[in-house]
């Protein structure tokens, strides 16, 4: 059976915070990110937390791009969960496909698209969960997505960290 702890809180992650949005289909498998940086999350920038401190460009990006790459060998040995914590909006993908939105609208899923609402003060430090579609998991490599976005453009902190498991 499958080890139920599929991605981990601080697990390592290839990161992209630019003034454009990464070329091609980054939510897919076979997308080249050999070219972004990487660091063991929680990643971003103005939280004590963070695990990976990024730097703010000179011109700062609402959206803030993730990619984690993963091995699934065996059946869903439960229901899939995802706990995440993020900073202010996050739309998250699974194989290329949308499987949770936090804080976000879907008529507002691109690059520099504004978060719903200002994540702040000990709202920050929860951690959402949510159930995911365990039939977008392939047997062999996959590939978790995610955009962070920001309420606000000269926001003080980003942050990311992710955590994908099998709850029985």
């Amino acid at each position: 059976m499958s080890n139920p702890l599929v991605i981990d809180f601080g697990s390592t992650w290839s990161y992209s915070y630019a003034a454009k949005k990464p070329t091609g289909f980054w939510k897919n498998l076979n997308y080249d990110d050999t070219a972004w940086k990487s660091g063991k999350a929680m990643i971003g920038f103005g939280d004590k937390r963070l695990k990976t401190k990024v730097k703010i460009p000179k011109k700062p990006s609402m959206t803030m791009y993730f990619r984690h790459r993963f091995t699934f060998e065996d059946k869903a040995p439960g229901t899939l969960k995802l706990a995440i914590r993020a900073d202010d909006g996050a739309v998250v993908y699974l194989n290329g496909e949308v499987i949770q939105m936090f804080n976000m609208r879907e008529d507002n899923i691109k690059h520099g698209g504004k978060a719903t609402k200002e994540i702040e003060g000990k709202t920050e430090e929860k951690t959402q969960y949510r159930e995911v579609d365990a039939s977008l998991l392939k047997k062999g490599s996959n590939i978790i997505a995610v955009e962070v976005h920001q309420f606000k453009r000269k926001s003080d902190d980003l942050y990311f960290d992710l955590k994908l498991f099998f709850k029985n």
